[in-house]
């Protein structure tokens, strides 16, 4: 029987070379560009194999755990074009894109001393979905009116805690959690901003009690 074409039959039982690439973003959104690793394939192994062998290799590249791989069936095909790999189709689809090596091709490899099965790349594709960016919180205008609610919320924290705020923290406290988005936690952190305007209520509180204690003596 004559040769299917120019390379011959796929060999099934031979380790064959190929490249992975991973593409970030959907296919529906033809992304460009993307890293590339080796990976070898063989077709008697089946997609169960293969699978595992490109999740080995891009164990550090962060992709989904129900990746699907994608190859292509004619060299130049473009995105829209490429096949996901299944069980049932596994073979067919190496088989088809095997079957359009050109005879240049081969006699290319064969001046360098070659043969199809060294120097042939199968080319297979992941997408990875672009990470979603978390929503920016949009820092509102402290009015007076917000500046006054959180006042309120913070001295009901300090009756429920059993704390003292002084006068200058408090004031602090209040303006930024007015700026914080409608509905947000009241927060108390413990920033430089905020430690510093402790601080200074400590310190004044300290003048007032040296003061009492003068007019007292």
């Amino acid at each position: 029987m004559p040769p299917v074409n120019a390379a011959g039959e796929l060999p099934e039982d031979v380790e064959l070379r190929g490249t992975i690439q991973i593409k970030i973003g959907l296919i529906a959104d033809n992304p460009r560009g993307g890293e590339r690793r080796d990976v070898t394939v063989k077709v008697s192994e089946g997609l169960g194999v293969f699978h595992a062998r490109v999740a080995q290799i891009c164990q550090n590249l962060a992709l989904p755990n129900e990746f699907i791989i994608y190859s292509k069936r004619t060299k130049q095909a473009i995105q829209s074009t490429f096949v996901p790999l299944n069980e049932d189709n596994f073979a067919e689809v190496l088989r088809s894109r095997w079957s359009r090596i050109s005879q240049h091709e081969v006699n290319r490899w064969t001046s360098e001393d070659s043969t199809p099965a060294e120097s042939f790349q199968f080319e297979f594709f992941v997408y990875k979905p672009r990470q979603q960016r978390a929503p920016v919180s949009t820092i509102r205008r402290a009015t007076a009116r917000g500046i006054a609610r959180a006042r309120q919320r913070i001295q009901q924290y300090m009756e429920e805690n059993n704390v003292e705020i002084g006068e200058i923290e408090l004031q602090h406290l209040a303006v930024m959690n007015a700026r914080r988005p409608e509905g947000s936690a009241l927060e108390i952190p413990r920033d430089n901003t905020t430690l510093q305007a402790r601080r200074i209520d400590r310190e004044r509180r300290q003048l007032q009690d040296q003061n009492d204690e003068a007019e007292a003596q």
